[in-house]
C-alpha cells in the first residue's frame, strides 16, 4: 500500500510541474464535462468480492492550460454492485473524487486522441445483514479516449479508464459532452 501512496504523491508532484510549465502558455479555458458509463467491477470490501457490471457517472470541471494540456477534477460514482453470499444479499458501491492531467494529441482538425492519468480519492461501501463496512483510500488512475469536436465550444467524447482501488479494479467506458467557456 505504501508503494501505491508514493505513487499518488509522485504523480501529483508531477502533474504541479506540468501546470507550473502549462500556465506560462496557457490559452486558457474553462470547462464542464460529464460521462455516462458502463463499469466492469472487481469489487472487495471487507473480505467480500463483488463482481459485476454497473452503470458509471461522471462530472468534472476543467482548465485547458494550452499545448494540449488540461488540469481536471472530477466526482465519479462507479456504481452499485450486488453479490449473494452463503445466501446472504450484499450490497457495494464505489464512488469519489479525481485530479487528473489530460493531455491531447490532435489527430485532424476535429478529432484529438486523449490520454488521462491522476490520483481517484475513493470511498467503498459495502452493505450486508451484518451491517455496513466502509473503506477508502487514494490510488492512481488512467485512460485514453477519443475527442470529437462538434463545435468551437461542445466536444463529444468517448473514454475508458482504468480505476485500481484496495484490492479492487474497475473497467469503465465512457460516453461523454465537454463545455468549454
Amino acid at each position: 500500500m505504501k508503494k501505491k501512496f508514493r505513487l499518488v504523491h509522485f504523480g501529483l508532484a508531477a502533474l504541479v510541474m506540468l501546470l507550473t510549465v502549462g500556465v506560462t502558455y496557457a490559452d486558457q479555458g474553462i470547462y464542464v464535462d460529464a460521462a455516462f458509463g458502463r463499469a466492469d467491477l472487481d469489487n472487495e470490501i471487507a473480505g467480500v468480492f463483488l463482481e459485476d457490471d454497473a452503470e458509471a457517472l461522471r462530472f468534472g470541471l476543467g482548465y485547458d492550460l494550452g499545448n494540449n494540456i488540461a488540469l481536471e477534477a472530477s466526482y465519479v460514482f462507479l456504481g452499485e454492485v450486488e453479490a449473494d453470499v452463503l445466501g446472504a444479499a450484499n450490497e457495494g458501491q464505489t464512488d469519489g473524487g479525481t485530479i487528473a492531467a489530460r493531455f491531447e494529441l490532435p489527430l485532424t482538425d476535429t478529432i484529438n486522441a486523449s490520454a488521462r492519468i491522476g490520483g481517484f480519492f475513493w470511498e467503498a461501501e459495502l452493505t450486508t445483514p451484518d451491517g455496513v463496512f466502509v473503506n477508502e483510500g487514494e490510488d492512481l488512475f488512467y485512460g485514453f479516449g477519443v475527442d470529437f469536436k462538434a463545435t468551437d465550444r461542445l466536444c463529444l467524447s468517448g473514454q475508458w479508464d482504468r480505476f485500481e482501488f484496495g484490492d479492487s479494479e474497475a473497467d469503465v467506458i465512457w460516453a461523454g459532452l465537454r463545455y468549454s467557456f
